[in-house]
């Protein structure tokens, strides 16, 4: 969030035609706050070397005879990255934004690419605004800065290289776009609106308020102030089997599922790998785990170096099919979503109340929310 914020107001100032000279004074105190606040200061950066380079090249090309734009967005940039040294780590807060930035992370969702085939529902607000942003900008191109351009395409390419961009996108879209959705549609807009009477359209401002209140508090959420489990991500009912079955275990668990484990099962039960990654991890338990849920090389390294007594992963997971059929370990449970495979001579008990019908398990979808 502190991010999102810093991102929207820095962008503002940069898209003014005629950038402010109290940007001289406040980029350096804003590195300092970014870099202290959230790893993605440098998105700050780059927003500042971004605009630095157009001015440049207005500079260069004639289209800018002062070189009063750039200077003062040369200084900015320079005062902003000394500003991000003034945190606790230093110049090596940068060294380790450029190592984990050059990391791939498939195991996370939210870094994966955006699939429009198989997360069509889950973003069709994201896919609305790119074809509503492009289309006006495209139409009134000429009226366009070059510099809002390339920052609205450039963070169009990096919301659909990786989900987590995709707030980054709208707020580029609500600062850069919507001038060109008023020029294009605004019109249109007004003449529907001017055919109706300010009676009508107060009183259907008013139904469509109602409405959207009462759905929000009775159908929405029975509970609207919970953060509601969602039943499509995480798997309730197999957390609910180890839960209500008093498994005690040291688990590998897939990464998604990882710290709702935690939540779940601590202290009675550890987790290989959780979303900590390299701050609590060594880079070999990471290769390891990764070796272990992907197939890879010497996947049962993750079950024999360590003392692994349970699994819980995904169906889809390439170690899956890896486990049904290996010499000790059991499947316990399997729904559409999770697996769970248990060492034989760690969970005798629970493998002996699943066999004896004596053990729980879901009969129905369950609900879970925070906290």
């Amino acid at each position: 969030l502190f991010t999102y914020i810093l991102f929207a107001a820095l962008l503002k100032a940069l898209l003014h035609p005629k950038p402010h000279p109290i940007l001289l004074w406040v980029a350096a105190p804003l590195g300092c706050l970014w870099a202290n606040l959230h790893g993605a200061f440098f998105i700050g950066q780059i927003l500042l070397l971004l605009a630095t380079a157009w001015a440049l090249i207005r500079y260069l090309t004639k289209r800018e005879p002062s070189r009063r734009n750039l200077l003062i967005l040369t200084v900015a940039s320079a005062a902003f990255f000394l500003g991000t040294l003034w945190t606790p780590y230093g110049i090596r807060l940068w060294s380790f934004v450029s190592d984990s930035a050059a990391l791939s992370r498939p195991i996370l969702s939210e870094w994966a690419p955006f699939n429009p085939l198989t997360q069509f529902s889950i973003h069709i607000d994201f896919i609305l605004l790119t074809c509503i942003a492009v289309f006006t900008v495209l139409v009134s191109l000429q009226r366009c800065s070059g510099f809002a351009l390339l920052v609205l395409v450039l963070s169009l390419i990096a919301a659909l290289a990786m989900r987590r961009n995709i707030p980054i996108f709208a707020i580029v879209a609500a600062l850069v776009a919507t001038r060109h959705i008023d020029e294009t549609l605004g019109r249109q807009i007004d003449g529907v609106v001017e055919k109706f009477s300010k009676r009508f359209i107060m009183a259907l401002l008013i139904i469509a308020t109602t409405v959207s209140g009462i759905y929000f508090v009775r159908v929405n959420r029975a509970t609207p102030l919970d953060i509601v489990v969602p039943r499509d991500q995480f798997p309730i009912e197999a957390m609910a089997f180890l839960e209500r079955n008093a498994v005690h275990a040291n688990a590998l668990v897939f990464f998604d599922w990882a710290e709702y484990f935690i939540w779940k099962m601590h202290p009675n039960s550890r987790v290989f790998l959780d979303g900590r990654f390299r701050s609590a991890y060594s880079e070999t338990a990471i290769q390891t785990y990764l070796n272990f849920i992907y197939a890879g090389s010497n996947p049962l390294a993750a079950l024999n170096n360590y003392p692994t007594d349970l699994v819980f992963v995904h169906v889809g997971n390439p170690c899956t099919a890896l486990m049904r059929n290996l010499e000790g370990w059991e499947l316990a449970y399997q729904d559409a979503m999770a697996a769970i495979f248990v060492k034989r001579d760690v969970h005798g008990k629970l493998l002996h109340d699943l066999a004896t019908r004596s053990a729980y398990l879901p009969t129905e979808p369950l609900n879970d929310s925070f906290p």
